[in-house]
């Protein structure tokens, strides 16, 4: 933040600190309504956001890479009308687009711009509203949502579906490295070992994640702590790899998806563990969605667009019709929505991502953000369409808090 007013010192230190309040809270709402991510964290970055800046004694500074990746997103957007196959759909995407970006610039900027002594609260904030989140769900999910009908107007006698949750432990997922990491300076100024930040952050989870129908949750957290403990940060070109691999799959994802699909996707299928996620389904998605892109594969069919095609050749053996909103794949809805016109964006934004990880974070740093990275994109390559209001909120508070988070790691680790 920069030193340019004359504001109340007393009112910053307070907007802030409600600022850490609702920032904890936000997950806890994400079990029984997820859909206010589409507004309630923009919302909490606007009015924050301006209280500081018009108000405060220092003004928060814009996010220049929040900008640009928002222009990006929605300048993409717009100029995919010109190819649109079904251009009231695309534009009617992107009107809704417009206000739920917007405020992400705030959001973000707010966590880039905040000191670590300014958000030295969410050292313990963000873990007990983390907890709680976590102990609803399993309380939710054990006595069939009663909160969740509740708050629906629905009587605590209707067994809600255990999918209602997913959402939430998939939400959950992404901010355990961030809670545990926030768990050890925690534990680390009362002299605890880091065993036991481990203990309270992914136990209950897992054992949440375990009553819950959510693959998609369960891997994401695996492919967390898998990062967090066993990726060689050390070794010099380690990330480096990580990110020329990613951007070869998703340059070659339209070319692969058809072979798996033909080869495996029968056999793992069979395997119970991925037929409760619907494997073959998202195999036989990816499949006939990669073949309709390759008809198009230099500018795709504008935004949104699979909700408007109707003659998808689906060989129909998981699913009985051939019609989707969204492939459940960020990779395959960049190609199908902007071919390789938009892939070359997307690869471009994972080596400036993965690049700047590596050259400008230390090693203790990177163990937080790249395992919630990594989480986050395995939950967008199979649990949601790019595009879903709910899911760029998650996204873009789950990379508050991380960044946040980060701030706070510097401070209380050796460099």
């Amino acid at each position: 933040m920069t030193n340019a007013n004359s504001g109340s010192p007393k009112l910053e230190k307070n907007v802030i600190y409600a600022f850490c309040i609702l920032t904890a809270i936000t997950p806890i709402l994400s079990i029984n309504i997820p859909r206010s991510y589409a507004f309630f964290p923009g919302a909490i970055a606007l009015i924050t956001f301006a209280l500081l800046y018009f108000f405060a004694q220092t003004k928060p500074i814009i996010s220049k890479k929040a900008a640009v990746l928002s222009g990006i997103i929605l300048g993409t957007s717009i100029l995919s009308l010109i190819w649109a196959k079904n251009p009231e759909v695309s534009q009617d995407k992107i009107i809704k687009l417009i206000p739920l970006i917007l405020p992400q610039i705030l959001l973000i900027s707010l966590a880039v711009s905040l000191t670590a002594n300014q958000l030295k609260h969410l050292i313990k904030l963000i873990p007990l509203g983390y907890l709680i989140a976590t102990a609803l769900l399993i309380i939710e999910i054990m006595n069939h949502g009663i909160l969740h009908n509740i708050v629906r107007g629905e009587s605590i006698s209707v067994i809600s579906d255990p999918d209602d949750f997913n959402r939430g432990a998939v939400a959950l997922s992404l901010y355990a490295i961030p809670t545990y990491m926030l768990l050890c300076i925690q534990l680390k100024n009362e002299k605890l070992p880091k065993t036991f930040a481990a203990l309270i952050t992914f136990a209950p989870l897992l054992f949440a994640i375990s009553l819950s129908e959510s693959q998609s949750s369960m891997i994401s957290l695996i492919l967390g702590l898998l990062f967090l403990f066993g990726f060689p940060y050390a070794q010099k070109h380690a990330i480096s790899a990580l990110k020329f691999m990613i951007i070869g799959l998703t340059i070659t994802a339209p070319l692969l998806m058809p072979p798996i699909y033909d080869n495996y996707a029968t056999s793992i299928q069979h395997i119970p563990f991925m037929a409760n996620g619907y494997a073959g389904h998202r195999l036989e998605i990816w499949d006939y969605i990669s073949r309709y892109t390759l008809q198009h594969p230099f500018f795709g069919y504008g935004i949104e667009a699979t909700r408007a095609i109707l003659d998808f050749d689906s060989k129909r053996v998981f699913a009985p019709d051939n019609t989707i909103l969204h492939p459940h794949n960020y990779v395959i809805q960049t190609w199908i929505e902007f071919g390789a016109f938009g892939i070359c964006i997307l690869s471009a934004l994972t080596y400036i991502v993965f690049t700047n990880i590596k050259n400008n974070y230390t090693i203790a740093q990177q163990k937080l953000l790249l395992p919630t990275l990594m989480a986050t994109l395995f939950a967008a390559s199979v649990a949601y369409g790019l595009w879903q209001g709910a899911w760029i909120g998650l996204m873009f508070h789950v990379a508050a808090v991380t960044l946040m988070t980060t701030t706070l790691i510097k401070t209380n680790t050796a460099p």
